[in-house]
């Protein structure tokens, strides 16, 4: 039987290594070429071990899914470069993963923020509002739970009007999940971690990492959640420890929207912020699944 020829890694996996080599002071002396199951993406030794150290484990990860992106194309077709007649706002609307966006949802969605305009209401959420004369103990008033109930019935998580200005009227500008556009912290970058350590490609990453002596996971965000990328061009400081498994000690979180900073965290100190070398900003955007 011939012997499988090794697959090389793609940029964004060379990327995140050159990365993390730069901030550790190591160097990448294995990589997984796919010609066995199980390996690790890439082993790296600090300037005094050998080559064939296995000391550092490096597990690189994107969370792109084929549903996520299925949908993101929907919402461009629907709403990129749309202006809704008779919106006199833009608005940021947030969905849930695997939203419908197109047809009636698109026609409910734009009934309601006419709606909300009208009455001059600037949002609406079906997470508690942080104005809590709206809220008994976390339920809507009956005042608000129509409102409510149609973004539940079209998969909307919350609206927002966030400008006025009449040259961006009628723009809907769309995030998913709790990592959205808007976020104007970085408090949602500890639950975005243990978010994708719970899917199973999460759980496959945790799973080869358990043969490393120190394990390292990389995490390219995906290109929806614009607001890693945002709280990274800010250099803001997440708070709070994700759920990692005991035998990870390293988490590394980067957005391709910001190409010059890295977040890591370190089991026992915490959140960091790195900066990324002029040198290593550009990586190719990964090819859409077909």
């Amino acid at each position: 039987m011939a012997k499988k020829r090794g697959v090389e890694p793609t940029p964004e996996e060379n990327l995140a290594a050159a990365i993390v080599n730069e901030v550790l002071g190591t160097r990448t002396v294995a990589v997984d070429d796919q010609t066995g199951p199980g390996m690790i993406d890439a082993w790296l030794a600090r300037p005094d071990e050998p080559d064939h150290a296995r000391t550092i484990g490096l597990e690189i990860s994107s969370t792109t899914d084929g549903e996520n992106q299925a949908m993101w194309k929907s919402i461009n077709r629907q709403y990129d470069e749309t202006v809704i007649p008779g919106l006199l706002g833009a608005w940021a609307v947030r969905f849930r993963s695997g939203a419908r966006i197109g047809g009636p949802p698109a026609t409910k969605l734009k009934e309601l923020l006419k709606n909300l305009e009208q009455r001059g209401e600037t949002r609406a959420s079906l997470e508690p509002y942080e104005d809590k004369t709206r809220w008994a103990n976390g339920w809507p008033v009956p005042e608000y739970a129509a409102e409510l109930d149609m973004m539940n019935s079209i998969d909307v998580i919350s609206v927002a009007q966030i400008s006025t200005d009449p040259a961006r009227a009628g723009r809907i500008f769309a995030s998913t999940l709790s990592h959205g556009v808007a976020s104007p912290t970085a408090e949602h970058i500890a639950p975005y971690v243990s978010d994708f350590l719970a899917t199973s490609e999460g759980q496959n990453k945790v799973k080869k990492l358990a043969a490393a002596p120190e394990a390292h996971l990389f995490i390219w965000s995906d290109t929806s959640h614009m607001s890693v990328g945002l709280a990274l061009r800010n250099r803001f400081k997440p708070v709070g420890d994700p759920e990692v498994p005991d035998h990870i000690g390293d988490i590394w979180v980067a957005s391709r929207f910001e190409p010059a900073a890295v977040y890591r965290w370190s089991r026992g100190s915490g959140w960091a912020v790195h900066e990324v070398p002029k040198e290593l900003h550009q990586v190719p955007e990964p090819a859409a699944a077909e």
